[in-house]
């Protein structure tokens, strides 16, 4: 059994303009996991726009679609990637400052312990 999603169901967020025609095919696709939608020409800004048929047009703009979501993606990826780095950066360092600073203090007591022992000779 195949089961679509009617565009005009959407026609209320198209006119408050929280969704467009991609916001359509991308709920339809990937929110409710279909494979088929009824496509309403409310969503195309004028029906003499369109030379293609539109079944031409909606195989575009999904290919173009899914390569926009796939760019995204890489992006998010490399984000993720340059933020673990930044983290692992900080805990190197936070590393190295406190070895610093117990060597110091080590440093510190030994000098004390130096002035302690020359006072006494």
């Amino acid at each position: 059994m195949r089961v679509s999603v009617m565009a005009y169901s959407f026609h209320g967020l198209l006119e408050q303009g929280r969704m467009d025609i991609f916001g359509f095919l991308e709920t339809c696709k990937y929110r409710y996991r279909l494979e088929t939608a009824d496509l309403w020409n409310g969503f195309l800004k004028s029906t003499d726009e369109a030379k293609s048929p539109h079944r031409i047009l909606v195989r575009s703009l999904l290919k173009s679609r899914n390569k926009l979501r796939e760019k995204y993606r890489e992006l998010r990826a490399e984000c993720k990637r340059w933020r673990n780095q930044a983290a692992a950066v900080e805990r190197s360092r936070s590393t190295w400052r406190e070895r610093a600073l117990a060597h110091e203090a080590r440093a510190q007591e030994d000098q004390a312990a130096r002035a302690n022992l020359e006072s006494q000779l």
